[in-house]
């Protein structure tokens, strides 16, 4: 039970069955668990983000060399692996690899995407931007440096352009135009430059 991830994020509930425990290869990395929820997410920049709902996850570093579907794989790993437990989230490849305790609330905002949501609690624009950009083919270019700093919140249904920059024009006076069908461009409305020059 092997799933190499090469993009994005996906959600595992696993049953109980110690001689059959499902992983995950990511970047390089082995995520092996037996008993739990955990999602993986890997980023362009080769970062994984291993995040534990329930149960607990062991994490090595696959072996050079070793195929993708071969079941011994991830018996082949570095005797140096990493632990996490429920309610924890470490981002692998980073170069800390620290484990970070999440309350509650900050799992349910972590795992929205699994009911069609997005919640931003104060993020950069220039991440939720990116975040929303995962689940559409639209690309956002943001046109001033200042704005990519904006901090964004609120719930957005995945894939929902139109509703995300209609919600930025209102609340935030992120104005938007489209180059093509493919690229929104985004600048601060005419209100914000003049709040900003005041």
């Amino acid at each position: 039970r092997i799933v190499q991830l090469e993009r994005g994020e996906l959600h595992i509930d696993v049953e109980h069955d110690p001689t059959r425990p499902p992983s995950v290869v990511a970047a390089g990395r082995v995520v092996q668990a037996v008993g739990t929820s955990f999602s993986v997410r890997i980023a362009d920049s080769q970062r994984v983000a291993v995040l534990v709902a329930d149960g607990r996850v062991q994490i090595g570093v696959r072996e050079p060399g070793t195929a993708d579907t071969d079941p011994s794989g991830p018996a082949k790993e570095t005797a140096n692996k990493l632990l996490i437990s429920q309610a924890e989230r470490v981002v692998l490849n980073s170069g800390k690899e620290a484990v970070e305790v999440l309350a509650p609330e900050e799992i349910e905002v972590q795992l929205s995407w699994r009911s069609g949501h997005l919640v931003f609690r104060g993020e950069s624009l220039a991440t939720a931007v990116s975040e929303v950009g995962r689940y559409t083919s639209v690309e956002f270019v943001i046109k001033n440096e200042e704005l990519r700093r904006v901090r964004v919140a609120g719930l957005f249904k995945t894939g929902d352009v139109a509703g995300f920059l209609s919600s930025l024009e209102a609340n935030f006076d992120i104005v938007h135009e489209r180059a093509d069908d493919e690229t929104v461009l985004l600048s601060a409305a005419t209100s914000r430059l003049t709040d900003a020059a005041n």
